[in-house]
């Protein structure tokens, strides 16, 4: 499977906010059961696009987007950050995670760590 990271573009941000918000609820339904808060808050995502280093992108498979990543990049360290990852709720289980950590580890082959966060 080959997917390719796309860099968000300020008109994509909203949709990229509702769509990780629906794959974390979705996860977390399936796992604990009915929830009716937010799974992963707004300014949350908003937070991670704004932090200094941060770098967004659209995981496009096909021309069709199928999740989206924030990472934070710190050139200096060379120890970058998963922020967030989601893959479209359509598309579980058919490797486009796998695919879309492969295309991150090939854009910054200078990470000596990656740190990884999972916020809920």
């Amino acid at each position: 499977m080959k997917v390719q990271l796309v860099p968000l573009q300020e008109k994509d941000k909203e949709s990229f906010i509702r769509n990780i918000q629906i794959a974390f609820k979705k996860v977390v339904v399936e796992q604990f059961g009915p929830f009716d808060g937010e799974i992963i808050p707004r300014d949350h995502v908003i937070r991670s696009f704004e932090a200094e280093g941060a770098e967004s992108y659209n995981i496009v498979q096909d021309g069709e987007v199928v999740g989206g990543t924030v990472l934070t990049i710190h050139p200096e360290t060379k120890r970058n950050e998963l922020q967030l990852l989601y893959v479209d709720v359509n598309c579980h289980s058919k490797g486009v995670g796998s695919a879309a950590w492969q295309a991150i580890e090939k854009m910054h082959p200078e990470t000596e760590i990656w740190e990884t966060h999972t916020p809920y």
